[in-house]
């Protein structure tokens, strides 16, 4: 999916759609946030104007406060387990915090009708071994290594299958990203990522 940050709001803001965040979803926000270097906690998305992500589905992201912890520990390069304690239930100060300008602030659906996009899925062409291509197609599952170019993979995406010469097209059906740690402690290495796809036929 095509996702993107385009604005924030306040997490009782009843005007704007919340939505579950799925992993790609997750990925735009911790991009938004690199890219603009904001910085707060989890109290602060829960109490803070500014602190909620609206996307360009017209949605917003509500978190819990160490849900968004670990977003924000992810934002600014602390992979560990435990990376959110630094970033959950402490409340910083607007002067501690760095959000997002009030430029970016929605309130109302009508803010945003501009950067709404009805379309957001995406195509993914994917290289698989004969036993992959042949689950894809028997048991419509796939399991892979999960890769940054799959990072905005999600439900609703076309995923095509390459194996040798042959090739299929599937929607996915259902998307999940499991994570194994190494050591839960190390805040600098990533944990290893599966994606697990469920697919259906996609009919030309």
């Amino acid at each position: 999916m095509k996702y993107k940050v385009i604005g924030w709001t306040w997490y009782d803001n009843d005007n704007i759609e919340a939505s579950y965040c799925s992993p790609a979803a997750r990925e735009a926000i911790i991009e938004d946030i690199r890219a603009h270097d904001y910085e707060f906690t989890g109290y602060n998305h829960q109490e803070f104007d500014l602190a909620v992500p609206v996307l360009n589905d017209g949605k917003m992201r509500c978190f819990t406060q160490r849900a968004f912890g670990q977003i924000m520990a992810r934002a600014h390069g602390n992979y560990s387990y435990y990376g959110y304690c630094g970033f959950d239930i402490e409340r910083w100060s607007y002067k501690e915090c760095k959000m997002p300008p009030e430029r970016m602030e929605v309130i109302y659906p009508s803010d945003i009708e501009d950067l709404i996009e009805t379309d957001l899925s995406e195509e993914f062409e994917i290289d698989v071994t004969s036993s992959q291509f042949e689950d894809a197609i028997n048991v419509g599952k796939l399991v892979l290594p999960h890769r940054w170019e799959y990072r905005y993979m999600d439900e609703g995406d076309t995923l095509i299958l390459k194996c040798e010469t042959e090739k299929k097209k599937f929607i996915i059906d259902k998307y999940e990203r499991k994570e194994e740690y190494v050591d839960i402690h190390d805040r600098n290495e990533k944990p290893t990522e599966t994606s697990i796809v469920m697919l259906k036929p996609k009919k030309d």
